[in-house]
């Protein structure tokens, strides 16, 4: 493909992968909307970057404008956001928001790192982990 091409589709490399993670999050995360359980989806998609694990290693170093960092952050937020408005849960409260935030935030900051580590720890068990750490409020929302 020649640059031209490619810039005729992309802005740039980070919306490439953006892209393509957008497409796995369709074959695992987002599965939690219609067949898996949370716990599912997520399993799926670490399996999935496991799978591929030089890839996001090296897709995840980067803290440039529009990198995959970024968007699958922005995507986490939307998701969850989602989720609990589905479940008539106030994300417009500051608190909620906040609260939310943090846990997100912490979560994927811990991903990035088990990922840079070479995701040693079994899937389930990592999946486990972050999602005992969902706050109590909005456990319900997330089985």
């Amino acid at each position: 493909m020649s640059r031209s091409t490619f810039y005729r589709h992309f802005y740039d490399k980070y919306e490439l992968l953006n892209a393509y993670y957008d497409t796995v999050l369709n074959r695992t995360l987002y599965r939690c909307r219609t067949d898996l359980t949370w716990k599912q989806a997520v399993c799926s998609i670490y399996r999935e970057i496991r799978n591929n694990l030089v890839f996001y290693q090296n897709a995840l170093k980067s803290h440039e404008m529009n990198c995959l960092r970024d968007h699958i952050l922005k995507i986490s937020i939307e998701l969850h956001y989602s989720i609990l408005q589905k479940n008539n849960v106030d994300m417009d409260d500051w608190k909620n928001r906040k609260l939310m935030q943090s846990y997100i935030f912490g979560n994927f900051d811990v991903m990035c790192l088990w990922i840079s580590e070479g995701m040693k720890e079994p899937v389930a068990d990592m999946s486990e982990l972050m999602i005992s750490r969902l706050p109590e409020p909005f456990t319900p929302y997330f089985k």
